[in-house]
């Protein structure tokens, strides 16, 4: 019976032991996982062109185009299709390109001879981007 007391106590330890170094182990791996950060260096941002498709978009373009052209980015552009809007939109980004240099408007006028839609208005908008790395999004 004593043989079998000590042995029991011999894996009770010897568990407890491993344990207690396993959780040692895990918590310095996650401490320094947790405070780690990635060596940049001197690497530079990709310079980006956001375009914009809107239509009839006035309301949602003044409230969300200044957000967009007030980032802390090194270097971007905005391109906004404005596709044939009805309500005061072209108003309003004409007002806003003398307000942001970085803001690029190209008008869509509605003709019924030419094909309409979010496809040229994407197509043109990407054709008059200046950088290879764009992001597209809508008014909304």
């Amino acid at each position: 019976m004593m043989i079998l007391d000590v042995l029991n106590e011999l894996v009770f330890w010897g568990l407890a032991v491993i344990v207690f170094f396993q959780l040692i182990y895990y918590w310095f791996f996650y401490i320094r996982l947790a405070f780690w950060k990635e060596n940049v260096g001197n690497s530079t941002k990709k310079a980006v062109s956001v375009v914009i498709c809107a239509k009839n978009e006035y309301q949602n373009l003044k409230e969300n185009l200044p957000l967009i052209l007030n980032q802390d980015y090194p270097e971007f552009e905005v391109v906004v299709v404005n596709d044939g809007s009805d309500d005061e939109s072209p108003f309003l980004l004409d007002d806003l390109i003398r307000k942001y240099s970085h803001l690029k408007v190209v008008h869509l006028k509605e003709n019924v001879n030419f094909y309409k839609g979010k496809k040229l208005a994407l197509a043109i908008g990407i054709k008059s981007a200046s950088f290879d790395t764009l992001l597209l999004t809508d008014a909304d």
